[in-house]
C-alpha cells in the first residue's frame, strides 16, 4: 500500500528562448505530469513547479539576432510556454520564471549565505576575449572543439556530442560565435563555489540513493564523485541576469546554471506565498522542503544531471541543511530525429505549438508514453507516431472502449445490470486488479513505458473476452445475460479510464462521462478504478475518443511538412455498427461514387485546400469506416446536422496561413468566426457581404491558431471529366470546364439564422455538437431533383424551414460533394 506523503515534483526549467519542441515533452515535461496525475490521484499532497529559464546567453543569442532587449524576448516565450503547456495539459501548481524579483532575492540570498558560510570563494581566471566585440564571450558565444571528444562546434562549456561538461577555458581551437574572430585569453575576477566541500556528504548521499536511480543518473553521478570535485564559477561577465550582491560587480551577473536551479525552492516559495496570501498561511512551503516525511522527485534531460546530483545538492547543504535533497533523480535519454537530438538551436525540432496546430494533444502524450526514452535514446519518425496511433491507440485502445459503449448503449441506454459470475468473468477481474497494482509499481517506480504498455495488454484482454463472450449472440435470446456481459466489459473500460487518466487525461475524461458520470475523474482516488459500477445508470449516446490519421494527408513521400491546412482533430467511429463481434465494419460507399473524400485537398484544383474538416482515410482500417448499422436499425444521420443560413458580414485573409480566409458571420444571435479554406476560389471580395448555408452545430476547432465555429458548405466536382449541358445533364465523358466548387446559399434571401433542413425530415429537434466525422456520414451532394440540380440526400433536397430552395451560387454537375 502506497503511503500518502507530501511529494515535490521539480521540473526542470526549459530556456525561453524559442518555441518548445517534442524533446522538451519527452525528456522533462510529460514523464512528471503523469507521475504528479498519479500521485494526487494516491492521495499525496503534490507541488509541481517548473518555470522559463530567462537568463543567460541563450536569450541574449536570440534578443542579438532579433535586436531586442533581452527582457522582450523573455517575456514573449515564457507566455508561449504557458499557452502550450495548457495545450499539452501539464498541470504545474506554479510555471514561475527566473526574471521575477521573488526569484532573484532568493538566488542572492543562497549566494550571500554560501559566501558567508566560506563555502565560495574570490580567484582570477583566464577568461576568452573578443577583441571584435569588445567583450569576454560567454559559452554560448564560444564555438570550439571539445577537449574529450574532438567534436567540432562544441560550445563553450558544453559538448552536445559526448555530453562533456567543462571549463570554457579546456575548449580547443575557440572562436567568437558572433564575429567569427579567434578569441584571446584574459585574467577576469569570478566568484567559484566550492564543491569539493561536499565531496564526503554527496557520496553518502549517492550512496542512500542510487539503488532507486535509473543507471544513467547513477553513472554519472558516481563519475563526477569518482574524479574528485573541484570549485566551479557561479558569477560571469555578461550584463542580464540576477545581479551578484557584491560591491564592484555591477558589470557581472550570478552564472544562470547557479541561479536557475535555485528556482525549485524560490518556485516554491512563490506558490505559498500567493495561495496564502489571503489566509497568511505563506509557510506552506515548508510541507515539502523542512519535512522529512516528504519525497522530491526532479525529471529532467540527461544533459542536466550532474546540476540535480552534484550541484544543487551542495548547493542546498551550503545554504540550509534544515532542506530536503533529491530522492529521485528521473532523467530521460534523448528523443532524436534521424540520429540527432531534437535541438532549437540546430533548427531540427520539432514545436509543441505546430504539433497542436494538427493533432490531439493525447495523441502525442500516448506515443511518447509508449515509446518513452527511457533507457535509450528513441528515433522520432512521423510515420512511426501515424503508425502507432493508428494501429494502438485507434484500433486497441478506442476501439474496445467504442464498442462496448456503443453496444451497451444502443442495446440498454444504462449499466446493465452484474449477474453470476463465471470461471471467465473471475479471470477477467483477476487481470484487472493485477494490472491496477502493476501500473501502481511501474508509475512508482517512474517507468511510464512499461505502465502504458500494461494499459495496452489490458486493452487487448478486453477485446479478447468480449470476442469469446460474443454478447451479440446472446442479445435475442438472453438479454440478461448480455447485460452481465456488458456490466463486465464496462468494468474494463472504468479501469481502464482510471489506469490511463495519467498519461491521456482528456481523453479518460470523455471516458468517464462516457459512463454516465458528471464529476472530475482526476478527484477520484486510484482505489476506484475496481469499484462496482453504478447499475441502471443512463449512459450518453457515444462518441469515439480518438481519429485516424493518414499519413499522406500531412507529409510528403520525402517525409517533409504539407505546406495545406493540418486536418481539424476529430475522432472517427471505431465499430459503429454495435455489433462487437465486427470489431471493424464495412466502409459505406463514399459519396457520389468515388473514394471516401481526401479532407483538406482538392484532387481536381491541384491540391488546394478546401474546408476545415478532419481526415477520412479511403483505404482499409478500424478508423476508416462509416456508419453501417444492421437492417431495420438504421438511425439517419443527417438529423445530427444543424444547418443555418448565415450571413458573412467581413472576410480577410488568415494572418498565418495564405489559403485560408476567415469570416465574420452573423446567425442572427451574434457573430461567429468561421475558418474556410476557399481563398483559390473565391476572393476575399466575393466572399464578404452575402448570405451562405453553414453547419453550426460542429465542434469548434483551431485551425492555424484561429478558432472555427462552424463550417461553411460548398460542393465540389469530384470528377471533372462530366460536365454540365443546357439541360442540367452531361454527355459520357464531356470535360467539366469553369468552375469546381460553389457555395451552397439560399435562392432568395432571408433572415441570418433560418435554419435549413432536409425535405424528407423536416425540423428535428435541436441536436448535439457534432464532428466532422458526423458530417462525412451523410451523403450530401448535388442531385438532379425536379428537373434541377440542388444539394440532397437520396432524392431529398435541402430547403429552409419556410420552404425557401437551397442551391449553389455556381452552376457544377449532378454528383458534385457537398463539404
Amino acid at each position: 500500500m502506497v503511503r500518502p506523503r507530501p511529494i515535490l515534483v521539480a521540473v526542470a526549467w526549459p530556456y525561453a528562448n524559442a518555441p518548445l519542441h517534442l524533446g522538451h515533452v519527452a525528456g522533462s515535461l510529460l514523464p512528471p505530469d503523469t507521475y504528479a496525475r498519479y500521485q494526487r490521484m494516491r492521495g499525496c499532497q503534490v507541488l509541481m513547479v517548473s518555470g522559463s529559464d530567462e537568463h543567460g546567453t541563450p536569450i541574449t543569442v536570440q534578443a542579438d539576432k532579433e535586436k531586442v532587449a533581452p527582457a522582450e524576448i523573455a517575456t514573449r516565450y515564457h507566455e508561449e510556454h504557458r499557452r502550450q503547456l495548457l495545450g499539452l495539459g501539464i498541470s504545474f501548481d506554479l510555471f514561475y520564471r527566473t526574471s521575477d524579483h521573488h526569484h532573484k532575492q532568493v538566488a542572492q540570498e543562497v549566494f550571500s549565505a554560501l559566501l558567508k558560510k566560506g563555502h565560495l570563494t574570490e580567484r582570477t581566471t583566464q577568461a576568452l576575449f573578443c577583441r571584435g566585440c569588445n567583450s569576454f564571450r560567454p559559452d554560448r558565444y564560444v564555438r570550439g572543439m571539445c577537449p574529450s571528444c574532438r567534436a567540432e562546434d562544441a560550445r563553450g562549456d558544453q559538448c552536445d556530442a559526448c555530453g562533456a561538461t567543462y571549463d570554457i577555458d579546456s575548449l580547443l581551437r575557440p572562436r567568437c560565435a558572433v564575429c567569427e574572430e579567434s578569441l584571446q585569453v584574459l585574467p577576469t575576477v569570478h566568484q567559484f563555489l566550492r564543491l569539493q566541500d561536499f565531496q564526503r556528504p554527496l557520496e553518502g548521499f549517492l550512496q542512500e540513493r542510487a539503488a532507486s536511480w535509473r543507471p544513467i543518473v547513477a553513472n554519472q553521478t558516481r563519475a563526477w564523485l569518482d574524479a574528485g570535485l573541484k570549485e566551479r564559477a557561479i558569477t560571469r561577465d555578461i550584463g542580464w541576469g540576477v545581479e551578484v550582491p557584491l560591491p564592484g560587480w555591477d558589470d557581472k551577473r550570478l552564472y544562470v546554471w547557479f541561479e536557475a536551479v535555485i528556482g525549485y525552492l524560490s518556485a516554491s516559495l512563490e506558490w505559498a506565498r500567493r495561495t496564502g496570501a489571503a489566509t497568511g498561511q505563506t509557510r506552506a512551503w515548508q510541507t515539502w522542503w523542512t519535512n522529512p516525511e516528504a519525497t522530491h522527485v526532479y525529471f529532467m534531460g540527461k544533459d542536466n544531471i550532474p546540476f540535480h546530483t552534484i550541484i544543487w545538492p551542495s548547493i542546498l547543504m551550503g545554504y540550509d541543511q534544515t532542506l530536503h535533497l533529491p530522492d529521485l533523480v528521473v532523467a530521460n535519454q534523448y528523443l532524436t530525429m534521424d540520429g540527432a537530438k531534437l535541438s532549437k538551436s540546430k533548427g531540427n525540432a520539432i514545436s509543441v505549438g505546430e504539433f497542436l496546430e494538427a493533432f490531439d494533444a493525447d495523441a502525442l502524450r500516448y506515443y511518447l508514453s509508449i515509446s518513452a526514452p527511457e533507457g535509450k535514446d528513441v528515433d522520432f519518425t512521423w510515420r512511426d507516431f501515424v503508425d502507432r496511433n493508428n494501429n494502438e491507440l485507434v484500433a486497441t485502445f478506442g476501439n474496445y472502449v467504442h464498442r462496448v459503449l456503443h453496444f451497451t448503449y444502443k442495446n440498454f441506454g444504462e449499466i446493465p445490470d452484474l449477474r453470476q459470475l463465471t470461471d471467465q468473468d473471475r479471470a477477467l477481474l483477476t487481470r484487472l486488479a493485477v494490472a491496477e497494482e502493476r501500473v501502481a509499481d511501474h508509475l512508482e517506480g517512474c517507468h511510464f513505458k512499461a505502465a502504458m504498455e500494461e494499459i495496452m495488454d489490458l486493452a487487448r484482454n478486453g477485446n479478447q473476452y468480449i470476442d469469446a463472450m460474443a454478447p451479440w449472440d446472446t442479445l435475442a435470446d438472453n438479454k440478461v445475460r448480455t447485460g452481465h456481459v456488458m456490466n463486465m466489459c464496462l468494468k474494463v473500460v472504468r479501469a481502464l479510464a482510471f489506469l490511463t487518466s495519467p498519461f491521456l487525461p482528456t481523453s479518460c475524461q470523455r471516458i468517464w462521462e462516457l459512463l454516465g458520470e458528471r464529476s472530475t475523474l482526476a478527484d477520484h482516488g486510484w482505489g476506484d478504478a475496481l469499484a462496482k459500477l453504478p447499475e441502471g445508470q443512463p449512459l450518453p449516446k457515444p462518441t469515439p475518443l480518438f481519429r485516424k490519421l493518414r499519413y499522406e494527408d500531412y507529409f510528403t513521400p520525402e517525409g517533409g511538412w504539407r505546406d495545406t491546412p493540418a486536418p481539424q482533430p476529430t475522432a472517427v467511429p471505431l465499430d459503429p455498427s454495435g455489433d462487437p463481434s465486427a470489431g471493424i465494419t464495412q466502409a459505406a460507399p463514399a459519396r457520389g461514387g468515388g473514394a471516401l473524400m481526401q479532407i483538406g485537398s482538392l484532387p481536381s484544383s491541384g491540391g488546394a485546400p478546401l474546408l476545415q474538416i478532419g481526415a477520412i482515410g479511403a483505404q482499409g482500417g478500424a478508423a476508416d469506416h462509416a456508419h453501417v448499422d444492421k437492417p431495420g436499425e438504421q438511425e439517419d444521420p443527417a438529423a445530427d446536422l444543424y444547418l443555418a443560413v448565415g450571413h458573412i458580414g467581413t472576410a480577410k485573409q488568415h494572418p498565418a496561413a495564405d489559403h485560408l480566409i476567415l469570416l465574420d458571420v452573423d446567425f442572427g444571435v451574434g457573430a461567429r468566426q468561421v475558418v474556410a479554406g476557399l481563398l483559390a476560389h473565391y476572393s476575399v471580395e466575393e466572399l464578404s457581404n452575402r448570405d451562405a448555408v453553414f453547419l453550426v452545430n460542429l465542434k469548434p476547432a483551431r485551425l492555424r491558431g484561429s478558432l472555427s465555429q462552424g463550417m461553411l458548405l460548398a460542393a465540389e466536382v469530384e470528377d471533372p471529366s462530366i460536365g454540365v449541358d443546357d439541360e442540367g445533364g452531361a454527355p459520357a465523358g464531356t470535360l467539366h470546364e469553369g468552375p469546381t466548387v460553389s457555395l451552397l446559399v439560399p435562392e432568395r434571401s432571408v433572415p441570418a439564422g433560418t435554419r435549413v433542413v432536409f425535405d424528407h425530415l423536416g425540423e428535428t429537434p435541436t441536436p448535439p455538437e457534432v464532428t466532422i466525422t458526423d458530417f462525412v456520414l451523410v451523403p450530401l451532394e448535388l442531385q438532379q431533383i425536379d428537373g434541377a440540380i440542388v444539394p440532397g440526400v437520396g432524392g431529398h433536397k435541402l430547403r429552409t424551414v419556410d420552404g425557401i430552395a437551397i442551391v449553389t451560387d455556381r452552376p457544377l454537375p449532378a454528383g458534385s460533394v457537398v463539404r
